[in-house]
């Protein structure tokens, strides 16, 4: 999908009750309040998350890891680039970073965010596209209550020729 905005709202069901479960009242209440985010990138290009201070984690002409509580999974290798970028972040409430990605080839990127709550997948969005060439940034957005998550990408705006 190229231009526009992607977007995903999904009711998280929860399934695991402190009854049926036979966990004690505080342990289902943590549970039940657990969240987790995963942005997945792939496609030939380096990527990065910036958030609102500006900090960065990814590839970005090299390692980059100063989100807090953002742990990335990536091909780490002196001779191979990475191809499949995933950041992976606990207890997300309200977030917003901005995705970084500058093409190595030309083809294409698939872009994904996934949350769950309690362990149920809760929300998602994604976006794929042709690269362009140069940098190009997309906005990544994600907002949780405990009870339903939102999940938007807004792909970025194609350079004027």
């Amino acid at each position: 999908m190229r231009g526009g905005m992607v977007k995903t709202n999904l009711l998280g069901v929860l399934a695991l009750l402190a009854g049926c479960a036979g966990l004690p009242s505080s342990a289902a209440s943590k549970k039940h309040d657990s969240s987790e985010l995963t942005v997945t990138v792939s496609g030939d290009v380096q990527a990065a998350l910036v958030d609102l201070r500006g900090r960065r984690t990814g590839w970005y002409g090299g390692w980059v890891e100063d989100i807090p509580n953002c742990r990335l999974e990536a091909i780490r290798d002196e001779v191979a680039e990475p191809q499949n970028y995933s950041f992976h972040f606990e207890v997300v409430r309200s977030q917003r970073y901005e995705l970084l990605l500058t093409p190595r080839t030309q083809g294409e990127v698939s872009i994904g965010i996934e949350g769950t709550l309690a362990g149920v997948r809760a929300c998602s969005a994604k976006a794929d596209t042709e690269l362009v060439e140069g940098e190009s940034k997309w906005l990544l957005e994600w907002s949780s209550n405990g009870k339903k998550c939102r999940a938007s990408i807004t792909t970025p705006q194609r350079p004027k020729r």
